[in-house]
């Protein structure tokens, strides 16, 4: 059941009490005072099993990714040992900021008011926090040593990487100039009867046609060879300069791989294949009971007591009804949240 304020309940309790024994305010405009007030606890009740469901649902998604992260790391630290740096960096950026967020998702979840809501329980709640907080703050010092890495390594491969661009787009070019000159080509390709023509007709009227026809063919060839033969050149060009960077090195590639090789190890002794953070299904199932329960009530007793409310404005009091069915549901809520 919904658990509204102490204060709220005695209120309400008192203001009907009033309006039972004849006392106070007239029956309809307490009733609807009483309205008001717990419809405003009802709403912020729906918020709080609102908020509780959402933090609910992305920490069990938070969960699911870090623990998917666990299982790569681990791959890292048998089979995968020669995955790049760039690949393990970003990888390890992602373990930083999802625990991080776990982090501060549980810091709220154990601050939470509960007060109008369902408690969100979590069984090893304080064993899950103290499980990240004591993992070694340390990616800050990879994080920089990968950014010395990273500049020096700019420093090493980026000259002659700018050259592999250049004839990467240079081959690129090249490649597009030939299959232009290629298409251009076919539209001078004699038909068999041309051919025949050009060969052993040289007296037709079609002569003189067929024969540019075929002239413009073989300048077509010419220029289609001679844009394959530089093609060809910067292929070569590009092969080469792709074998000379494969042939150097960077002085802090070993220094690297066992900083990045510790970082996966620290994290693969700390949290193994799993933070153990388990979820239990059924509080997905009570919050979502609760939220329902709580909105009905709330539709119900704004619906009454904006009808009564009206009514008292234009000084009318003909809904009888309205006012026994707001009534009986304000009896019931301070009945059962009374307990």
């Amino acid at each position: 059941m919904i658990s509204l304020k102490k204060n709220v309940r005695e209120s309400a309790r008192n203001k009907l009490q009033e309006i039972s024994s004849g006392k106070g305010w007239k029956p309809i405009a307490a009733t609807v005072y009483v309205g008001q007030k717990i419809e405003e606890v009802l709403k912020q009740s729906l918020q709080q099993t609102d908020e509780k469901l959402n933090m609910l649902r992305d920490l069990e998604q938070s969960v699911r990714a870090f623990d998917k992260l666990l299982f790569t790391n681990n791959r890292y630290s048998t089979a995968e040992l020669h995955a790049s740096l760039a690949e393990k960096f970003l990888h390890y950026s992602e373990i930083d900021n999802i625990i991080s967020h776990i982090q501060k998702l549980l810091e709220r979840i154990s601050s939470l008011e509960d007060s109008h809501s369902l408690p969100l329980i979590l069984p090893n709640l304080d064993r899950t926090q103290a499980t990240l907080a004591e993992f070694p703050q340390n990616f800050q010092i990879l994080k920089d040593e990968y950014a010395i890495y990273q500049q020096q390594e700019k420093e090493i491969y980026g000259p002659i990487d700018e050259k592999i661009q250049r004839f990467e787009q240079a081959v690129q070019q090249k490649k597009e100039v030939i299959e232009k000159i290629a298409n251009k080509r076919e539209k001078y390709k004699l038909t068999i009867d041309e051919d025949w023509i050009l060969s052993w007709n040289q007296s037709s009227s079609d002569f003189p046609r067929v024969e540019r026809k075929h002239k413009s063919y073989q300048q077509m060839s010419k220029e289609l060879e001679k844009a394959q033969g530089k093609f060809n050149a910067d292929k070569k060009g590009l092969s080469a300069l792709r074998k000379k960077r494969a042939l150097l090195s960077h002085p802090g590639d070993e220094q690297m791989l066992r900083l990045s090789q510790r970082y996966s190890s620290d994290i693969k002794n700390h949290f193994g294949s799993s933070i153990s953070l388990p979820i239990d299904p059924s509080s997905f199932t009570k919050l979502g009971e609760s939220r329902h329960f709580i909105n009905v009530q709330l539709q119900a007793t704004s619906q009454l007591t904006e009808t009564l409310s009206q009514e008292i404005k234009q000084g009318k009091y003909s809904s009888y009804r309205s006012y026994e069915q707001l009534q009986s549901i304000l009896i019931s809520q301070t009945l059962q949240t009374g307990k």
